[in-house]
């Protein structure tokens, strides 16, 4: 069991699904200004869901997005939707260039969300990346 963090507790998987959060990696994004390097960390939907967390804007991760071949969703941070995207309130819903990759944004997190003492610019379904 993890170290919880303030207003975000941590006290297991909600479902069968094993928790996980993994990361460090970075990404070129092709943004308006250019391309430029974000953090990215992959995570499990079920830690998402046992940390309680709740997005400012759209939605966590569903059932399935999680898995090897599921849908390429991309949650922000709050810090990065509002440096990088203009704190756009359409953001979710856009496509954008990770990489060689479109990722569909499908939520912003709150500011300051980190996950076991982690943070990250963007944060990924774990079963797309392994």
């Amino acid at each position: 069991m993890g170290a919880a963090q303030p207003g975000y507790p941590v006290d297991g998987p909600s479902s069968k699904d094993e928790a996980s959060i993994r990361g460090g990696d970075t990404k070129s994004a092709g943004l308006k200004d250019g391309e430029e390097r974000l953090s990215m960390r992959t995570v499990s939907r079920s830690l998402l869901r046992a940390s309680g967390v709740k997005p400012v804007l759209g939605r966590l991760f569903r059932a399935g997005e999680d898995r090897l071949g599921g849908k390429s969703t991309v949650l922000l941070s709050f810090e990065c939707w509002r440096s990088k995207f203009g704190s756009d309130p359409r953001i979710v819903g856009r496509s954008i260039q990770l990489g060689n990759r479109r990722y569909e944004v499908v939520g912003v997190l709150p500011r300051g969300f980190r996950l076991l003492g982690n943070g990250s610019d963007i944060w990924v379904p774990a079963g797309l990346l392994t």
